[in-house]
């Protein structure tokens, strides 16, 4: 099972994300800030990033370069995503410093899921993991009947 760091200093974004790809089959780390990243990354085997660029503490382009710059820590993927439009040019900049790939907000569940397989070298999904059978199956109409009734 391959490992992934979330780093994310928005928690609402960084749980829709750890969710999503740990029904995808993904060990999910997750840190706050570019500090935390770093601490994770020396003590955990991680296999991709990804990895916000405007973090507080050391933002995600300190974080990759410190990354990068470490050997022992150098083959990990990793995936750059920001909020703020950028132009091409600066995608390639970050490339350059060793970013594996961008992705832009408001993130798509299937797109991170599909960039993570191809930085990987996995298979894309073609279709979402199946639901979990745990899902509740949609009431029939007598049943809202009598859930109404009962909530009078």
């Amino acid at each position: 099972m391959k490992t992934v760091l979330i780093v994310e200093d928005r928690r609402d974004t960084r749980h829709m994300l750890s969710d999503a790809l740990k029904r995808s089959g993904y060990n999910v780390l997750e840190a706050e800030d570019g500090e935390q990243a770093l601490e994770i990354v020396s003590k955990n085997g991680i296999d991709a990033i990804l990895l916000d660029i405007l973090l507080p503490k050391k933002d995600g382009t300190e974080v990759l370069g410190e990354i990068r710059s470490d050997k022992k820590k150098n083959r990990i993927k990793i995936i750059m995503i920001t909020a703020v439009r950028v132009k091409d040019d600066v995608i390639a900049d970050y490339r350059r410093l060793g970013a594996d790939g961008f992705l832009l907000k408001p993130l798509f569940l299937k797109t991170v899921r599909n960039e993570l397989a191809r930085v990987l070298g996995e298979k894309i999904p073609k279709t979402a993991p199946k639901k979990s059978s745990a899902v509740k199956k949609k009431a029939s109409p007598k049943q809202k009947t009598q859930t109404f009734k009962n909530s009078l």
